[in-house]
């Protein structure tokens, strides 16, 4: 039976599944102690229960703890599933994804170290290891949990999209990233600033990508006009992910 003629939780497929691959919103991601953006396992079940109803089932078959050396994780074996309204099988996937047990530390000198004989929480890290297990089964049916896929959104109330191309070569320093664009709606041009200590909030990839990027590359983004020794400039904010943008595509 074709894909096409189902139906999930009353929804044609094709719909259902461009729904469930849509991208999160930029305000969806949290940051975890180090900085690094996240997806929270409930804006992923609010999806699934949104898009595909009761039409899912996610198991954990089994789940191993595995040590190497002092490192310590929970490795769940998961299935994921998808069927119609029939009750019929769609498609499945698996999942091995693990998490790492988090340990205390204790003071021991001047350093603090791993208390490796008092894991904090071996149930919540248990429970960690399955959310992350249903994350990676719906990332490989195509759910993007990464924030580099997100829809960036304004990082200040009410700021506006800026129409950029760039003007230059990229010049990079300890403190920042620089490159001369110009403002498509003015014919302006100014320099655009990304600091380093951003590259975390902006997205690593994201920059990376617009460091390959050559002179009359067109793009959108939320900057902050700033100044500098009295000389005007842009401070990036986010970028916008406009479809088949050369950088956040």
């Amino acid at each position: 039976m074709q894909n096409n003629n189902r139906t999930i939780n009353g929804q044609p497929f094709n719909q259902v599944m461009k729904e469930f691959r849509k991208n999160f919103a930029y305000s969806d991601f949290k940051k975890d102690f180090m900085g690094r953006k996240y997806i929270p396992i409930d804006k992923v079940v609010d999806r699934l229960n949104k898009v595909l109803g009761l039409n899912y089932s996610f198991e954990i078959k089994t789940i191993q703890h595995v040590q190497i050396g002092n490192n310590h994780a929970f490795i769940p074996t998961a299935i994921f599933a998808i069927v119609d309204d029939n009750g019929k099988l769609i498609t499945k996937t698996s999942s091995t994804k693990g998490k790492n047990v988090i340990f205390p530390t204790i003071k021991q000198g001047n350093k603090r170290i791993p208390d490796y004989s008092n894991p904090k929480d071996i149930a919540d890290d248990a429970a960690s290891a399955g959310s992350m297990a249903l994350k990676k089964c719906c990332k490989n049916l195509g759910m993007p949990i990464t924030d580099t896929q997100c829809d960036q959104e304004p990082p200040v109330d009410n700021q506006k999209v800026y129409n950029l191309t760039i003007n230059s070569a990229f010049s990079t320093s300890n403190k920042c990233i620089k490159v001369n664009v110009i403002n498509r709606d003015t014919n302006k041009t100014r320099d655009l600033i990304i600091w380093n200590n951003q590259k975390a909030t902006l997205g690593e990839d994201r920059i990376s990508k617009m460091l390959k990027c050559r002179v009359g590359t067109a793009f959108e983004a939320y900057v902050e006009e700033t100044e500098y020794k009295g000389i005007p400039q842009y401070t990036l904010k986010a970028l916008k992910s406009p479809k088949k943008s050369p950088i956040t595509a």
